[in-house]
């Protein structure tokens, strides 16, 4: 496990990430697994939801719309303002705070469900984030979370774009590929049941994998690496990633690409 000063460091790293750019990019290319993430949780109008490294609100919206009583929390300033706005012009009541998953503001047993789409999976120290569920988690409350497998576009493209940031953001001793493992699950999550499901979504089409590119220019992660890097190894990052996309697609014979996202969702009961 990672010290106090290096957990800071990366929590940093990832507020600075997630402070480019445009929020809503991501957002709306995560929606419709989001939707997906709170379908197979099964919620209920009452359940206390808690949403964790929210976001701009994705699970916590719709969790809200089914008439849970909902606490969004996420590291950056920027996107707890984005969400607790996007939830104030639809008329929901979310509690949004500031917070990480390794210090959840909020008391023992007092959850029903926890969710986090892509989120938790990026805490510095999941050992602690994971007894953070466990302690804020009812007798007979669940988990469900999304996280990308080390084999998919987006864990592929995690390693690249590690490489060409100035400062690597993931410290070696922290692996986010952990909550899709069924082991390491196991153990954080002892005496529980754990299903770890593979689920494979085509998303919308594009003309070719450097239009694809172009669309996510102002994903936040790609935001920053455009304005920090130089013009050159901005352009190899982007040739690297473009190949990684084409890889995994589906790709029509005049070149229309069809993005294959593969994840899992991962439920503890």
């Amino acid at each position: 496990m990672i010290d106090d000063a290096a957990a800071e460091a990366w929590r940093e790293e990832q507020r600075a990430t997630y402070s480019a750019g445009d929020s809503d990019a991501l957002a709306q290319r995560q929606q419709p697994l989001a939707a997906r993430l709170a379908e197979a949780a099964g919620l209920r109008a009452g359940d206390d939801v808690l949403d964790i490294g929210a976001g701009t609100g994705n699970v916590a919206v719709t969790a809200a719309r089914l008439g849970a009583r909902v606490t969004a929390v996420d590291l950056t300033p920027r996107q707890v303002d984005a969400g607790r706005a996007r939830c104030a012009a639809e008329g929901l009541e979310v509690r949004w705070q500031v917070a990480d998953a390794e210090q959840l503001p909020l008391a023992d047993g007092s959850v029903d469900v926890a969710l986090s789409s892509f989120g938790i999976v990026y805490a510095a120290r999941p050992e602690r984030a994971a007894a953070e569920v466990r302690r804020v988690l009812r007798p007979g409350g669940r988990l469900l979370l999304t996280a990308y497998p080390r084999d998919s576009f987006n864990g592929r493209a995690l390693e690249v774009v590690n490489r060409f940031l100035p400062e690597a953001p993931v410290p070696t001793t922290v692996d986010e590929y952990l909550w899709a493992d069924q082991q390491t699950l196991a153990r954080w999550f002892p005496c529980r049941r754990i299903e770890v499901a593979a689920e494979v979504v085509l998303s919308e089409p594009y003309p070719s994998a450097d239009a694809w590119f172009e669309g996510v220019l102002d994903v936040p992660i790609v935001a920053r690496l455009r304005d920090t890097l130089p013009a050159e190894q901005f352009d190899e990052l982007r040739r690297e990633i473009v190949a990684l996309r084409s890889h995994y697609a589906d790709v029509d014979p005049d070149g229309t690409l069809h993005p294959r996202e593969g994840y899992v969702v991962v439920r503890v009961d």
